[in-house]
């Protein structure tokens, strides 16, 4: 199904749970999921809130998406993305122009996202390591982590980030780490959290904002070789 949105046909999800008495409305990337008890509760909601649903989906058309159409952002930089059939598996990275090497699009999808996990890993200990060891900060972990979160942090000080972060600017990912580090001292999101957030990154709010600016939903993003 689809939907006019501000002059573009935009795909509907519509989800019945009967047994629910409201409806809801989100945005799954560009799509748009609406969950109702029955049709007609569905058409209702989007008819009432088609002022939130206009000004949501042009929020994400400005967004800068970290997967385009064939190509990709790595360190806040676009590189073309391109998949070259081939019987190994293989990564050939340069300045703007980035070769995924494999035997079927499926094997380079999750070709690109382990390169793109490794990078992210190695990028992001590096900074928690340096900005740890700078505030006498203490962790117990550092990983990767799937879905929406760019990062967490547990009770028991382990961190985790985005298996994308990598994409996104390095003074981005760096304000990122800070929050998750305040939060080995401050779980909760108070005045003195904000504190700690300051002394790592003074910059954080403009970073913050930036940061929202971000979607990383998921897309097929190879231009194939032949």
């Amino acid at each position: 199904m689809e939907i006019l949105v501000d002059g573009k046909q935009v795909k509907l999800r519509y989800m019945k749970k009967p047994h629910i008495r409201n409806a809801y409305l989100r945005f799954k990337g560009d799509m748009l999921v609406v969950t109702a008890r029955d049709e007609r509760k569905a058409e209702q909601i989007i008819r009432e809130n088609r002022a939130w649903i206009e000004k949501h989906y042009r929020s994400i058309r400005e967004s800068k998406r970290l997967f385009d159409s064939n190509s990709i952002l790595f360190s806040g930089k676009r590189s073309i993305a391109l998949l070259d059939r081939a019987a190994r598996n293989s990564v050939e990275a340069n300045a703007d122009v980035i070769i995924f090497r494999s035997k079927s699009e499926d094997s380079a999808e999750r070709l690109l996202d382990r390169w793109l996990s490794e990078r992210s890993i190695s990028m992001v200990s590096g900074i928690v390591v340096s900005k740890a060891g700078e505030k006498g900060m203490e962790f117990s972990s550092i990983g990767i982590c799937r879905g929406s979160r760019w990062g967490s942090c547990s009770s028991k000080k382990e961190l985790k980030f985005n298996r994308y972060i990598c994409m996104i600017p390095i003074d981005i990912a760096e304000y990122v780490v800070a929050h998750e580090l305040a939060h080995t001292r401050q779980l909760n999101h108070s005045h003195a959290f904000w504190e700690e957030v300051k002394r790592m990154c003074p910059e954080y709010r403009t970073l913050r904002k930036e940061l929202r600016n971000y979607d990383s939903y998921r897309r097929a993003v190879f231009r194939k070789l032949e």
